[in-house]
């Protein structure tokens, strides 16, 4: 097995050091409006997109229940509340969705717990 040298880049921008810890930020918005599950939803979305290019989480509705222990028609609903809420965007070609976070969610997600 051959060893790869380890990344000590620790040259972060804002950027990076605005994307870290955003679980826990998810975790923490305070609302009444938003349920764990929707939480979770969304967690997997951040995770899966790669915003500097434009894409999003291509998890369709089947692998994020899968993944998440939850059926389909609970993540459609989700993703309709979610929607509805104006914190995701989605597309669906055929059998594939690409899902990304608004511009209104990211301001939830800034460094200071905010309520919706």
């Amino acid at each position: 097995m051959v060893r790869q040298p380890m990344n000590t880049n620790t040259n972060y921008t804002v950027k990076d050091i605005n994307i870290m810890n955003i679980d826990e930020r998810i975790l923490a918005i305070k609302s009444n409006r938003i349920t764990d599950r929707q939480k979770l939803v969304l967690i997997l979305i951040v995770e899966r997109s790669v915003p500097i290019i434009g894409m999003g989480c291509d998890y369709s509705a089947g692998e994020i229940a899968s993944a998440l222990g939850l059926t389909r028609k609970e993540v459609l609903d989700i993703l309709d509340d979610l929607l509805e809420l104006d914190f995701i965007v989605t597309n669906v070609f055929e059998k594939s969705r690409s899902t990304m976070i608004t511009p209104r969610f990211k301001k939830l997600l800034e460094p200071e717990v905010k309520t919706i």
